[in-house]
Protein backbone atom coordinates (compact mmCIF):
# COMPACT_ATOMS: atom_id res chain seq x y z
CA UNK A 1 0.00 0.00 0.00
CA UNK A 2 1.37 3.24 -0.74
CA UNK A 3 -0.07 6.26 1.27
CA UNK A 4 0.98 10.40 -0.19
CA UNK A 5 0.51 12.77 2.58
CA UNK A 6 -2.22 10.81 4.18
CA UNK A 7 -5.08 12.80 5.98
CA UNK A 8 -5.48 10.14 8.76
CA UNK A 9 -6.45 12.05 11.25
CA UNK A 10 -10.23 12.84 10.02
CA UNK A 11 -9.49 16.14 8.71
CA UNK A 12 -9.94 19.65 9.36
CA UNK A 13 -12.72 21.21 11.70
CA UNK A 14 -15.12 23.44 11.05
CA UNK A 15 -16.39 26.31 12.52
CA UNK A 16 -19.06 25.88 15.00
CA UNK A 17 -21.81 28.15 12.73
CA UNK A 18 -20.64 26.61 9.37
CA UNK A 19 -20.63 23.34 11.12
CA UNK A 20 -24.61 24.35 12.47
CA UNK A 21 -25.57 26.04 8.90
CA UNK A 22 -24.26 22.92 6.85
CA UNK A 23 -27.06 20.45 9.05
CA UNK A 24 -29.94 23.14 8.08
CA UNK A 25 -32.54 23.17 5.20
CA UNK A 26 -31.12 26.70 4.50
CA UNK A 27 -27.38 25.37 4.56
CA UNK A 28 -27.81 23.29 2.29
CA UNK A 29 -29.84 25.37 -0.20
CA UNK A 30 -27.16 28.55 0.75
CA UNK A 31 -23.76 26.04 1.28
CA UNK A 32 -23.42 25.61 -2.80
CA UNK A 33 -23.52 29.47 -3.22
CA UNK A 34 -20.77 29.86 -0.23
CA UNK A 35 -18.78 26.94 -2.19
CA UNK A 36 -19.38 28.89 -5.85
CA UNK A 37 -18.15 32.49 -3.95
CA UNK A 38 -15.02 30.55 -3.01
CA UNK A 39 -13.54 29.40 -6.63
CA UNK A 40 -11.16 32.14 -5.24
CA UNK A 41 -9.47 30.72 -3.18
CA UNK A 42 -8.13 27.63 -5.37
CA UNK A 43 -5.29 29.80 -6.56
CA UNK A 44 -4.43 30.00 -2.41
CA UNK A 45 -4.55 26.18 -2.33
CA UNK A 46 -2.80 25.62 -5.10
CA UNK A 47 0.11 27.65 -4.04
CA UNK A 48 -0.04 25.89 0.02
CA UNK A 49 -0.03 22.63 -2.30
CA UNK A 50 3.47 23.25 -4.13
CA UNK A 51 6.61 24.29 -2.30
CA UNK A 52 7.84 26.31 -5.23
CA UNK A 53 4.56 28.04 -6.10
CA UNK A 54 5.88 28.64 -9.29
CA UNK A 55 6.06 25.10 -10.60
CA UNK A 56 2.65 24.40 -11.79
CA UNK A 57 2.67 25.05 -15.35
CA UNK A 58 -1.20 26.32 -16.98
CA UNK A 59 -1.88 23.33 -17.79
CA UNK A 60 -1.93 21.77 -14.12
CA UNK A 61 -3.79 25.09 -13.01
CA UNK A 62 -6.00 24.26 -15.83
CA UNK A 63 -6.26 20.01 -14.92
CA UNK A 64 -7.15 21.85 -11.31
CA UNK A 65 -9.92 23.86 -12.37
CA UNK A 66 -11.18 21.63 -14.56
CA UNK A 67 -13.58 19.63 -12.20
CA UNK A 68 -15.36 22.86 -10.90
CA UNK A 69 -16.85 23.62 -14.32
CA UNK A 70 -18.76 20.46 -13.73
CA UNK A 71 -22.53 20.85 -13.30
CA UNK A 72 -23.31 20.89 -9.67
CA UNK A 73 -19.34 20.76 -8.94
CA UNK A 74 -20.68 22.95 -6.21
CA UNK A 75 -23.21 21.01 -4.36
CA UNK A 76 -20.52 17.79 -4.14
CA UNK A 77 -18.00 20.25 -2.78
CA UNK A 78 -20.35 21.86 0.28
CA UNK A 79 -21.25 17.88 0.95
CA UNK A 80 -17.86 16.70 1.27
CA UNK A 81 -16.94 19.56 3.64
CA UNK A 82 -19.09 18.92 5.87
CA UNK A 83 -19.39 14.86 5.49
CA UNK A 84 -18.84 12.97 8.46
CA UNK A 85 -15.01 11.77 8.39
CA UNK A 86 -13.69 8.73 9.35
CA UNK A 87 -12.28 7.95 12.99
CA UNK A 88 -10.00 5.87 14.49
CA UNK A 89 -7.93 5.54 11.35
CA UNK A 90 -4.51 5.99 12.90
CA UNK A 91 -5.59 3.06 16.04
CA UNK A 92 -5.54 0.76 13.18
CA UNK A 93 -2.32 1.40 11.87
CA UNK A 94 -0.36 -1.39 13.92
CA UNK A 95 -3.06 -4.06 12.51
CA UNK A 96 -1.72 -3.25 9.18
CA UNK A 97 -0.54 -6.51 7.72
CA UNK A 98 0.73 -5.11 4.30
CA UNK A 99 3.91 -3.18 3.36
CA UNK A 100 3.05 -0.15 3.79
CA UNK A 101 5.07 3.07 2.07
CA UNK A 102 4.33 6.66 3.28
CA UNK A 103 5.33 9.28 1.13
CA UNK A 104 5.33 13.37 1.98
CA UNK A 105 7.13 16.38 1.21
CA UNK A 106 9.36 17.87 3.89
CA UNK A 107 7.03 21.35 3.47
CA UNK A 108 3.53 20.10 3.15
CA UNK A 109 1.27 22.49 4.25
CA UNK A 110 -1.91 20.84 3.56
CA UNK A 111 -1.43 17.37 5.37
CA UNK A 112 1.79 18.29 7.12
CA UNK A 113 4.54 16.00 7.69
CA UNK A 114 4.30 15.36 11.09
CA UNK A 115 1.03 13.49 10.95
CA UNK A 116 2.50 11.41 8.20
CA UNK A 117 5.93 11.08 10.04
CA UNK A 118 3.67 9.66 12.80
CA UNK A 119 1.64 7.64 11.09
CA UNK A 120 4.30 5.61 9.76
CA UNK A 121 5.67 5.02 13.50
CA UNK A 122 2.35 3.18 14.40
CA UNK A 123 2.50 1.34 11.51
CA UNK A 124 4.90 -1.82 11.79
CA UNK A 125 7.23 -2.52 9.08
CA UNK A 126 6.38 0.60 7.13
CA UNK A 127 8.72 2.71 4.92
CA UNK A 128 8.34 6.57 5.10
CA UNK A 129 10.33 8.69 2.54
CA UNK A 130 10.04 12.19 3.07
CA UNK A 131 10.86 14.42 0.00
CA UNK A 132 12.81 17.67 0.43
CA UNK A 133 11.71 20.64 -0.78
CA UNK A 134 8.39 19.40 -1.80
CA UNK A 135 4.79 20.23 -0.69
CA UNK A 136 1.49 18.49 -0.49
CA UNK A 137 2.14 16.73 -3.85
CA UNK A 138 4.95 14.92 -4.49
CA UNK A 139 4.05 12.84 -7.15
CA UNK A 140 3.62 16.15 -9.65
CA UNK A 141 6.23 18.19 -8.02
CA UNK A 142 9.03 15.59 -7.36
CA UNK A 143 7.52 13.02 -10.01
CA UNK A 144 11.73 11.70 -10.13
CA UNK A 145 12.15 11.36 -6.71
CA UNK A 146 8.54 9.77 -6.23
CA UNK A 147 9.24 7.29 -8.41
CA UNK A 148 12.62 6.53 -7.15
CA UNK A 149 10.43 5.75 -3.54
CA UNK A 150 8.35 3.39 -5.22
CA UNK A 151 10.18 1.68 -7.15
CA UNK A 152 12.51 1.10 -4.16
CA UNK A 153 9.76 -0.09 -1.78
CA UNK A 154 8.53 -2.50 -4.75
CA UNK A 155 12.26 -3.55 -5.20
CA UNK A 156 12.24 -3.81 -0.82
CA UNK A 157 8.77 -6.38 -1.28
CA UNK A 158 10.20 -8.41 -3.99
CA UNK A 159 13.20 -8.90 -1.87
CA UNK A 160 11.65 -10.09 0.96
CA UNK A 161 9.47 -12.78 -0.99
CA UNK A 162 10.29 -16.00 -0.21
Amino acid sequence: MVLVAPALEGGYERSGILRWLATTPQGRRVGPWLARASYGLLARVLDAAWHDPELPDAATVAGYERPLGVRNWERAFWELTFAPKGGGLLDALPQLKVPVLYVTGDDDRIVPADGTKEAAKLTPGSTLVVVAECGHLPHEEKPQEFLAAIEAFLAQIDGARP
